[in-house]
């Protein structure tokens, strides 16, 4: 881990110009919600594939700040795993629809409940995905029913 926190985050700006850039790996930074926030630039990073965000604590709604990743038409796979995204931050992902090309995404270990299970149910518009991991999330049987 590198600890680069929400400061360290906001940083990352001249990352935007690496436009050949397929693969980013960002996990266990520790960002939390500003550091989401901070990663605005990345949407300019039209020939990123996969990247991975997960271990940085975007709680609260740091989801929603993660919304400039929809520019990344070209995303393949996407890694937020272990995030404490919880319920109200799983309606904040309604974005990830537009990630039309998304085959694989992890949003195992988040603490979507039940009730966050029925806000990821945009989710059924990546009709390309082919693997999908929620596993650690708490959905318990109704979680299953309203996703």
């Amino acid at each position: 881990t590198n600890e680069i926190g929400a400061a360290g985050a906001s940083k990352l700006t001249s990352l935007g110009d690496l436009r050949a850039l397929r693969l980013l790996v960002l996990e266990s930074n520790n960002m939390g919600a500003d550091g989401a926030g901070g990663l605005t630039s990345l949407g300019a990073l039209t020939g990123l594939t996969s990247l991975d965000l997960a271990n940085n604590r975007f709680e609260g709604d740091a989801a929603a700040r993660l919304s400039s990743l929809c520019a990344l038409t070209g995303m393949v796979t996407l890694d937020l795993r272990s995030n404490d995204i919880g319920a109200d931050g799983a309606g904040m992902l309604a974005w990830l629809r537009t990630l039309t090309g998304l085959t694989t995404l992890d949003l195992s270990a988040n603490g979507v409940g039940a009730e966050g299970a029925g806000r990821l149910s945009s989710l059924c518009a990546l009709k390309g995905l082919v693997s999908l991991d929620l596993r650690a999330n708490s959905l318990g049987a109704d979680g299953d029913g309203r996703m």
